[in-house]
Formats: C-alpha cells, sequence, structure tokens
C-alpha cells in the first residue's frame, strides 16, 4: 500500500490489491504530486498500472477515468531497472511526449506528468537488493524441503508414505478495518470534491454513505460509484450507498396541464407527457398535481413544480384541435 505523506493525499489504496499486497523488497519508490499534496508508492517487482480510473492498481482521485501509464520494476545482479509503458496519450518524460503503447526505460530522477500529476522515481540505483524476512524464511523452507527429498529418494528401505511434505506459505495481511476504509472513503470525498455533508458511518456489517443527505447530481453520483467500486475490494464490510440521485430538474415546469390528458410545459418551451424524455436524459415517469416524477438508471427523482422563490407553474389547456 502506498505510504500518505500528507493528510489529504490524492492518493489511495491499489485498486486490484497487486501493489499492496505484493512484497515491495525495493528500495525504489514512485512520489506521486498533485494538487500540491504527495504520496510515494513503493514499487513491488511486478507491472502496477497508475491512473484515475477504479480498475488501476495505483488510483489517482481527481485524474481522468481511465489508466495513464504502466511501470514495471524488474532486478539484476543487485540493481533494478524500471519500465514505463504510456497508456495513453499526454504521458510526459522530463517533458519529452510519450506516445501511446511506447515502452520506454527509465533514468535515474528522470520526471513523469500526466493531467497535472506528476511522478518522480526516488532510490533507482540506490544499492544492492534487500530481501524480506519472509522470502529469507521461505527459501530456507524450500531448501529443507529438497533436502529431505533427496534424502528420501536415497533411502530406498523408507516407505514412500512417511516422506515429509513441506509447504512453504507467506500468511496475508490483514484487511484494513472497516473504521480505516471509512476514513479513506472521507478523505476521498473531500478529494473529489462531493458535498461535505455527505455522511459516512459505519456498524458492524457495514459502512453506510449518504444516509439522509441531499441528493447527488449525476456526475457528483458517477464518481461516487468510482470510489465505492475502489473502496470495496479491500472492505471486510459491505459498503452501501443510500444517496439519492438529483435530476436538477427544479425551475424546469413552466406551466402544467391535467385535463384531458397530463402534460407540462418546459422552460425550453416544449410540451412533455408521461413517458417523455427531457433534454437532459431523464425520463417523465409520473405527472402530479403540484410535481412529476422523473426516472434515469433505475432511480427516481420528485420535482416540485413551485421550486424556491418561484411562482406556481401557470395551468395551461389543450384546444380542441390538440385533443382530436
Amino acid at each position: 500500500m502506498a505510504t500518505d505523506l500528507d493528510s489529504s493525499s490524492p492518493t489511495f489504496n491499489p485498486g486490484k490489491g497487486t501493489a499492496g499486497n505484493a512484497a515491495a523488497d525495493s528500495s525504489v519508490s514512485l512520489r506521486i504530486t498533485r494538487a500540491g499534496r504527495s504520496s510515494i508508492l513503493p514499487l513491488a517487482t511486478e507491472r502496477q498500472v497508475v491512473g484515475g480510473s477504479a480498475d488501476c492498481d495505483l488510483i489517482i482521485l481527481g485524474d481522468k477515468p481511465e489508466p495513464a501509464l504502466a511501470i514495471c520494476l524488474q532486478r539484476s545482479r543487485g540493481s533494478y531497472t524500471v519500465s514505463l509503458t504510456a497508456l495513453r496519450d499526454g504521458v510526459t518524460v522530463d517533458r519529452r511526449s510519450i506516445q501511446r503503447d511506447q515502452k520506454i526505460t527509465l533514468e535515474k530522477n528522470q520526471t513523469l506528468s500526466f493531467d497535472g500529476t506528476t511522478c518522480r522515481l526516488e532510490g533507482l540505483g540506490a544499492g544492492r537488493v534487500r530481501f524480506a524476512p519472509r522470502r529469507i524464511a521461505a527459501a530456507g523452507l524450500l531448501v529443507l524441503a529438497a533436502m529431505l527429498l533427496l534424502a528420501g529418494f536415497y533411502n530406498s528401505d523408507a516407505p514412500t508414505q512417511q516422506a515429509p511434505l513441506v509447504k512453504a506459505q507467506t500468511a496475508p495481511e490483514p484487511a484494513p478495518s472497516s473504521a480505516a476504509i471509512a476514513a479513506e472513503i472521507r478523505q476521498a470525498v473531500r478529494m473529489a470534491q462531493l458535498s461535505p455533508d455527505l455522511s459516512v458511518v459505519t456498524t458492524a456489517d457495514e459502512i453506510r454513505i449518504g444516509e439522509g443527505s441531499a441528493p447527488l447530481s449525476l456526475p457528483d453520483k458517477t464518481k461516487l460509484r468510482g470510489i465505492i467500486a475502489s473502496m470495496s475490494r479491500r472492505s471486510s464490510v459491505a459498503i452501501v450507498d443510500l444517496t439519492a440521485l438529483s435530476s436538477g430538474l427544479d425551475g424546469f415546469v413552466a406551466a402544467a396541464g391535467y385535463t384531458p390528458v397530463r402534460f407540462i410545459i418546459g422552460s425550453d418551451g416544449h410540451r412533455y407527457e408521461e413517458g417523455d424524455f427531457v433534454p437532459s436524459g431523464w425520463r417523465i415517469k409520473e405527472i402530479r398535481n403540484d410535481q412529476m416524477v422523473v426516472s434515469r438508471d433505475s432511480e427516481d427523482d420528485t420535482v416540485n413544480f413551485a421550486s424556491a422563490g418561484n411562482a406556481d407553474p401557470k395551468l395551461a389547456e389543450i384546444s380542441s384541435n390538440e385533443q382530436d
């Protein structure tokens, strides 16, 4: 997992768990800076994807929701080499543009940039390979197993069913607590510039987001879904989204009619009946005497005809020609 240097760091837990759970036994790390805040990601000896989408190994909040680059750390003869593959346009290395799918080898102190985010390699070429204690123990167990198996091979009198079985296994890292995940969600909500009143409450079985909070606009709802998808991969409890989706159609209705069919006149001057779609993509599900219900993506929003500060909409009538 990346170590946060700033309490409001722009980087969070690895999306797939790869970067966080792999043994980062090197001294090579990636310092990521965005909007004046920095984090450090210890690089593991495998491919790690960096970007703003939920399926990245390292997710950078505020970045475009797509992978930006892939970094691969390799070790040979006691030293490390780092290669970079650009996964989209706009990636630069020391202000030199790197084409999509182009792969280059990085050198010490080079700076990577994309979409207002800068990344700098630290520790490249700093020394020889350092092996983690767990790997030393695992290697020792494997050597012991090989010696015992060889001893059994040369001792033909020993029954085969008595041959020892040695299994080297690394203990999995414990999952973060629900309180820790909730704290990361609050931090992600702040970085995504969502409503500061958005509630994040932990219970014994789940983390509840947005209970009793004001409805979110469609862009904010999309941001929140991305945060939940990222955090759910590491959370030991369910993360429940209780926020409502706001249509933003307050004040849209200029007039309404109820007989012989129900319809509204929008602020754009067009007439809409139940089942029609307004320009923002919401479908009018039901027209009531004082309000209408609109739906989108299986979520509903109730829009009052008289918004704050505005008078009631005028009643519209259908002429005899329209009835025919």
